[in-house]
């Protein structure tokens, strides 16, 4: 049987972050291969993953040594291929054991990272030195780069020099027979399910909702999630006298209540990579209104397109969502060509494509 060392930086049963999903995966891949999981930060769980490790120290000097001591005992015990979904500390020392005794690192990355890199190294010193520098040695070191799509596959070509040959496409998933969703009320609810982040365009969402509000007056709300703009939003729908719902950060376990109350998912990013929210909500038959992104180029279908907007024009986005929610035959179209377009995004077929990496 084939081994796997897989790292994940953290998890718990109530986390709101995608990380549920990689473990859902781990779980399957466990039934065909012997997985070592080790989680950088977190809490114990059940699970038939065959062997389970939690970091158990915050200090830094410690946490270098107890992963080095860790990676190096599962190397000796025959795991060859490691696999660290984002964490670079680990990948580097991973990187560095593979490198001098024959195995290989597998990195999974799936952000502009070059956006995010601080220009004076000295004046931002702890960033360069947590997170630019690491990021770029690991890319160096790894063996092969995992990313979510043929647009990231280029754009790490281009804005890093990474060998095309070097990079390997897999999608993210999503569990697509858990929130599909046989029958759902009628109704004219809007949901903004994400990071509250101006990255994740909610410093548009505001204007988006009052444009919707002032053109159908019964239409309803929800903002879930947590983050910076949290505030902002609240003080924002209260100038505007939106009666928004926000009820902070939900468990991704519990999520698909939310998308049951729906009728439109609204993804106003500036930047998404990918957008896992816009899987989960075409899986639970949501028809998607979102931005023009690199995350939205990749999942929705020609149909879904023909509902996407620019960052720069919400008064378009308010119109595309206040179309769908007027014709029950637009719904209906664009909810089921998401249902059949989202296969390609579930847990079974990226099974296999992530099985097929080792």
């Amino acid at each position: 049987m084939k081994k796997l060392f897989y790292i994940l930086p953290e998890y718990s049963k109530n986390t709101s972050s995608h990380f549920r999903y990689n473990i859902e995966l781990l779980e399957e891949v466990a039934k065909e291969m012997e997985v070592f999981l080790f989680i950088e930060k977190g809490e114990k769980f059940k699970s038939n993953i065959q062997k389970i490790y939690i970091g158990k120290f915050k200090f830094l000097p410690f946490r270098i040594l107890e992963r080095f001591f860790i990676f190096s005992f599962a190397r000796l015990s025959g795991y060859r291929n490691f696999y660290s979904h984002y964490a670079y500390l680990s990948a580097m020392i991973a990187g560095f054991i593979c490198r001098i005794s024959f195995g290989k690192l597998y990195f999974w990355h799936c952000e502009m990272r070059k956006e995010y890199e601080v220009a004076c190294n000295l004046c931002n010193l702890p960033a360069k030195l947590s997170k630019d520098w690491p990021f770029r040695i690991v890319l160096k070191i790894c063996s092969r780069l995992v990313t979510c799509s043929e647009q990231m596959k280029k754009y790490y070509s281009k804005e890093f020099a990474v060998r095309s040959g070097k990079i390997s496409v897999m999608p993210n998933w999503v569990n697509t027979e858990k929130l599909r969703i046989e029958k759902r009320k009628a109704g004219n609810t809007i949901l903004f399910l994400h990071w509250l982040s101006e990255r994740k365009g909610t410093r548009i969402l505001p204007e988006i909702f009052s444009e919707i509000s002032s053109k159908m007056k019964d239409v309803k709300f929800i903002v879930v999630g947590e983050g910076p703009d949290f505030q902002f939003l609240k003080d924002e729908f209260k100038k505007r006298e939106l009666n928004v719902e926000m009820p902070g950060a939900v468990a991704n376990k519990d999520i698909s209540s939310y998308f049951n109350r729906a009728d439109v998912f609204i993804n106003p990013s500036r930047e998404e990579e990918f957008g896992r929210v816009i899987i989960e909500a075409m899986a639970a038959g949501l028809p998607v209104v979102s931005t023009k992104t690199l995350g939205a180029e990749a999942i929705l279908s020609p149909k879904q397109k023909k509902f996407s907007f620019n960052y720069d024009k919400p008064q378009e986005g308010a119109r595309k969502c206040i179309e769908i929610l007027n014709s029950p035959q637009i719904f209906e179209d664009v909810k089921k060509d998401g249902l059949e377009r989202v296969k390609l995004f579930s847990k079974e077929r990226v099974l296999k494509q992530f099985i097929a990496l080792f």
